[in-house]
């Protein structure tokens, strides 16, 4: 029943549940993150790929591969913001972000009905598309809290935590892009 308390806590009280994951007296468990995330990837694979009877020998075992792929990208994500959090002289806790993390992750499953709303043309559309990025912004407002009571950050700091790869990724390709092309201009001679 913690689970499923788990998930009712992400949508009621987040910042209640970040603080019992956290607790030192109660152990999170890797296994209810490992099902949240997973959940979250078969919703949005079936939501990607439509079933159908001509493709069913396949469509088990990317479902499969879909869940495992979370579950890689939930370790990769928790490592990357333990090993960043160490750099800056907090403690880690990669079994309490993870946590965290995959709860954060667990309101993008409202896709699924707001999916339906697309079926009533370009209205229906447009308010899709707002309630996606609306639960997107949820979802990463509720990341930065899970950082900030993790390694216990102020708010602006957890945020700045999370934009850093988006930073770091925006630079990067705009040195990628000025490098190609001094290199065009250099072999255009």
């Amino acid at each position: 029943m913690q689970f499923f308390d788990n998930l009712y806590e992400i949508f009621i009280q987040p910042e209640e549940l970040f603080r019992k994951l956290n607790d030192e007296n109660n152990s999170p468990r890797l296994m209810y993150a490992i099902i949240t995330i997973s959940i979250v990837n078969i919703v949005f694979f079936t939501l990607k790929y439509e079933f159908s009877s001509e493709s069913a020998g396949g469509y088990l075992p990317l479902l499969i591969m879909s869940c495992l792929w979370g579950v890689v990208l939930l370790y990769i994500i928790g490592g990357f913001f333990n090993f960043l959090m160490k750099t800056f002289g907090k403690d880690g806790k990669m079994k309490q972000i993870m946590c965290a993390l995959s709860y954060c992750a667990f309101p993008l499953v409202l896709f699924a009905p707001i999916q339906l709303l697309k079926q009533f043309g370009q209205t229906g559309y447009f308010f899709s598309v707002v309630f996606e990025a609306c639960i997107y912004f949820w979802s990463i407002y509720l990341m930065a809290k899970s950082i900030e009571i993790t390694y216990d950050l102020s708010f602006s700091r957890a945020v700045t935590v999370i934009l850093l790869p988006v930073i770091c990724s925006f630079i990067s390709l705009f040195w990628l892009i000025e490098f190609i092309s001094k290199m065009v201009y250099i072999f255009k001679i």
